[in-house]
């Protein structure tokens, strides 16, 4: 592949050549290279879903200090981290998902195009799998990346209200993330692992 200083558009063509030489058919795909990111140290603190219980006072803490921190994968329920910050987590209602939308406006997903956020491969399946299995709706959150979803139950032949898949929650001087998007299986995508980046250094 061509080697790139960051983000290159370039076009392969397939030719079928006769036993002559003409040309008898011909084929362009577009694709883009990428400059391959090292995976960065983060600076943000970084919480499973499986640690909230007994490190939501830790959390709270260090946010309401001025630290950013980023807590993946919340499992289906109800989460009250203090008076102001609730936040309700709902399976996706047409089932696991392989896109999100990253039209937000937020600054971590500035440069981004329309359809980055989508079909990523998973290198330990070997095949593309979906990237959202959950979204949430949180009151004061700032969106990142966005999916959608219905009030309850299954989402189909229901209408969808716009939904989180990634967003910022304001707490003191610092913020919670909440990320819904399962960025790890997928980081041998480049879009995935340059969001990876901008996130745990986000600050």
């Amino acid at each position: 592949a061509p080697r790139t200083d960051d983000r290159e558009a370039y076009t392969l063509r397939a030719v079928l050549l006769d036993k002559n030489g003409a040309v008898i058919h011909y084929c362009d795909e577009p694709m883009e290279f990428f400059r391959e990111e090292e995976i960065a140290e983060p600076t943000a603190l970084i919480y499973d879903a499986s640690e909230i219980q007994t490190e939501m006072s830790t959390i709270l803490e260090e946010a309401e200090k001025g630290k950013t921190v980023i807590i993946n994968g919340l499992r289906p329920g109800e989460y009250q981290f203090s008076d102001t910050i609730k936040i309700k987590v709902k399976s996706c209602g047409m089932r696991p998902l392989h896109f999100v939308s990253r039209k937000t406006g937020h600054p971590l997903v500035e440069g981004y195009t329309p359809y980055d956020f989508r079909l990523w491969y998973n290198k330990e399946a070997d095949m593309i799998t979906p990237i959202i299995r959950f979204t949430f709706t949180a009151e004061g959150a700032k969106p990142i990346l966005t999916s959608g979803n219905s009030l309850r139950g299954s989402a189909w032949g229901q209408p969808l209200y716009p939904a989180l898949a990634c967003a910022e929650i304001p707490c003191g001087k610092g913020k919670i993330i909440v990320n819904e998007v399962d960025l790890g299986s997928h980081l041998k995508n480049p879009i995935a692992r340059s969001f990876y980046n901008r996130l745990v250094q986000y600050k």
